[in-house]
């Protein structure tokens, strides 16, 4: 029952995946005709089935844009608190200097107020003129603009760039103004005598809310067609030459066929080709796992895994072609998905789950055939140049050779399609540029993946194998014998995982880890304890098979602590499966022969090994604890050593639930016994000393006759 609950499942998860897909998918139909300008047509006579207007190309309507921003100016508000604030400050300076000056040069004080009328009078021709920055005045200039709209409260006018006024030309204008305009006895003269530089700014200000409106209003008014094609009127024939007269009818009737398949008329039929289309591409997606890597198809994790990174593929496809029309979809990152399921799987999965998603997401792009082309072969460059992630800087060169990729293959279409460097859209080396960088963003991914997922990378493993680490180093103190038991279990474990292709890393580092539990109680360890000293000679067999079994819990416990991830934690919790403590089992019942013993007491708590990698670690674990008894070392008592302990673990089914065969645990065996006669080769029996002398005397006895 549970078994087709799951299969259950994992159908919902592809019919879910597909029902999304469905939904993002364009509403607007795909032209089925390819074409390039100045190149032959390849197909039919096309003859218009339907009236559509002819579409203006973008550079006519651009043509029709400059003329009319020709006639555009920017709209400027003249700001009338300018003028109150400077009478309030002009009137405080007039009265601290008048006194002085009228009495320097023996003028009425009747006058002050005709001296300050004009002086207002100036002023106000000055402000109303319109005062601006020089760097604002600068900045019109080298845009363009010669005229600009000035509006006050009441009505606006037009003004050139070349008659506003800065601070100190007002300033200047206002001395002019005095000393020609008016009669007053040196009036430009008190003028400067009051500063009134100091309180003159500028009043005008863009109005961006008029001028985007006015814009808005010109650009509105442009016909974006320019005549009709008529039913029935011939557009182009098989083999005649692209032009650019035909290109526009072309590309009018692309448009055209896309909003009519969008129509509720034909919206069924294109809604149901894209749900056949979308079923087929899951059902391929579904064989190949079932045909090539059916334990993935098994795995519920795995499957949601796969279809999720299809899915966000597909979503920001098409979130960029709906929300961000500006952006290329060259700038989508589908090597990010090739790149994680290699690290997590294999290079056949990515470089197939790629083409999938590519495939899909081709139907958003405008040149379905140049997008598939560049995104397939840059996934497929990143699977090969991520082959095991391990460094950072792997993931820099991936994305310099993507981007190279990008580049080259653009570059051959663009010259192959329109035969000249002319037309090659050089910001699109930005958008490939662009999109290297975000592969970068596949590091951390692959941390969260690893988090969310509870997978397992090379780029940890490379960090959890360092012997440096927190954990390890604590044992190496506490438990030092158990250290070097460890990495003799590591070696062994390696080798063998070679030899059956299994994870190597992730073997090695299984080993490092798998006894950490001893260093709780490390004299309870053989390995640890010190001559003559056996800590169990004084517990109960009982007692002491507790405390040895207690290393698994232990281990597993210190591991959550040091956060290590689950794959490992099983390694620690599986590399004695259900196996028995058979010595102290055995002691038990020699002290009760008459007494039922339940075994539980002196059995670990497993589980059994469930995967290649910890089956091969508990005979690894075994066979370098036992080896370390042999009297003496040769070929036969390793041979034997081996053998003996592998088949006991064979016949007590300890590799039931781990896919490992007959033929590869003795492969297993051949590699262990190799590598144990290589560490405990016999070496070279050196002579003592007083063999060394007793021969040197009897040469120069030999020497002497």
């Amino acid at each position: 029952m549970k078994k087709y609950l799951q299969l259950i499942l994992k159908i919902s998860i592809f019919i879910a995946s597909a029902a999304i897909i469905f939904y993002l998918m364009p509403r607007e139909g795909q032209f089925k005709y390819e074409y390039q300008m100045g190149k032959p047509w390849n197909y039919g006579l096309i003859v218009a089935p339907f009236d559509f207007p002819l579409q203006k190309t973008e550079k006519e309507l651009q043509v029709e844009r400059d003329t009319l921003l020709s006639a555009y100016h920017p709209y400027y508000e003249l700001d009338s608190t300018a003028f109150v604030s400077f009478n309030s400050q002009l009137t405080a300076s007039f009265t601290d200097s008048w006194k002085e000056f009228s009495e320097k040069y023996e003028i009425e004080d009747t006058l002050s107020s005709i001296y300050i009328k004009a002086i207002e009078d100036i002023t106000t021709v000055v402000y109303n003129a319109g005062i601006m920055s020089l760097t604002d005045i600068n900045s019109l200039k080298e845009t363009g603009v010669d005229e600009i709209v000035i509006v006050r409260s009441d009505y606006s006018f037009m003004s050139a760039v070349e008659r506003l006024l800065t601070p100190r030309t007002a300033y200047e204008r206002i001395i002019e103004m005095a000393e020609q305009q008016y009669r007053l006895y040196r009036l430009g003269e008190f003028i400067q005598r009051i500063n009134i530089n100091n309180y003159l700014y500028s009043n005008l200000s863009f109005n961006p809310e008029i001028s985007n409106r006015v814009k808005e209003e010109l650009l509105s008014s442009i016909s974006m067609t320019s005549g009709m094609v008529q039913t029935g009127e011939r557009i182009v024939d098989k083999g005649e030459v692209v032009d650019a007269a035909t290109c526009k009818k072309l590309d009018s009737y692309k448009e055209a066929y896309k909003l009519r398949l969008g129509t509720s008329e034909h919206r069924n039929y294109l809604m149901l080709g894209q749900l056949a289309l979308i079923t087929v591409f899951m059902f391929m997606l579904y064989y190949f796992l079932f045909t090539y890597r059916k334990e993935i198809l098994q795995d519920t994790k795995d499957v949601l895994f796969i279809m999720l990174n299809l899915l966000i593929m597909v979503g920001m496809t098409a979130v960029v072609s709906r929300f961000f029309v500006s952006l290329e979809l060259y700038v989508i990152p589908f090597a990010i998905l090739a790149i994680s399921l290699h690290t997590f799987f294999d290079s056949r999965i990515a470089i197939f789950v790629n083409i999938i998603a590519v495939f899909i997401c081709s139907f958003y792009a405008p040149n379905p055939f140049d997008f598939a082309i560049l995104h397939i072969l840059g996934g497929t460059v990143a699977t090969y140049t991520v082959r095991n992630l391990n460094r950072r800087g792997q993931l820099i060169q991936s994305a310099f050779w993507v981007f190279l990729t990008y580049s080259v293959v653009y570059f051959a279409l663009s010259l192959m399609q329109e035969g000249s460097l002319e037309s090659i859209e050089y910001a699109k080396f930005g958008y490939f540029m662009g999109n290297a960088i975000l592969i970068l963003f596949a590091y951390p991914l692959i941390f969260i993946y690893e988090k969310v997922f509870n997978y397992l990378s090379n780029v940890t493993l490379i960090e959890l194998s360092d012997t440096n680490h927190d954990l390890l180093q604590e044992l190496s103190e506490k438990a030092p014998g158990t250290f070097q038991h460890s990495l003799m279990v590591a070696t062994l474990s390696q080798e063998a995982a070679k030899v059956l292709d299994a994870n190597v890393l992730l073997t090695r580092v299984g080993a490092y880890f798998h006894d950490v539990g001893k260093m709780e109680d490390p004299a309870y360890f053989t390995e640890n304890q010190a001559a003559n000293y056996n800590p169990h000679e004084f517990l109960k067999p009982e007692e002491s098979a507790k405390r040895v079994i207690n290393h698994v819990e232990n281990g597993v416990r210190l591991a959550r602590k040091y956060s290590l991830p689950q794959p490992v934690i099983d390694f620690i919790r599986m590399h004695h499966g259900r196996g028995q403590t058979k010595f102290f089992l055995h002691q038990y019942a020699k002290d009760h022969p008459d007494e039922k013993i339940d075994k539980l007491l002196f059995s670990y708590p497993g589980p059994s090994p469930m995967t290649k990698e910890t089956a091969i670690l508990m005979m690894a674990d075994a066979v370098e604890a036992a080896s370390r008894s042999l009297a003496f070392y040769n070929e036969d008592s390793i041979t034997e050593l081996v053998n003996r302990i592998i088949d006991t673990q064979v016949e007590e089914k300890n590799f039931r639930y781990a896919p490992i065969s007959f033929y590869e645990i003795e492969q297993v065996k051949e590699t262990f016994i190799k590598r144990l006669g290589i560490i405990y080769h016999s070496r070279v029996a050196y002579p003592s000393k007083e063999e060394m002398a007793k021969h040197l005397n009897r040469d120069g006895e030999e020497e002497k006759k």
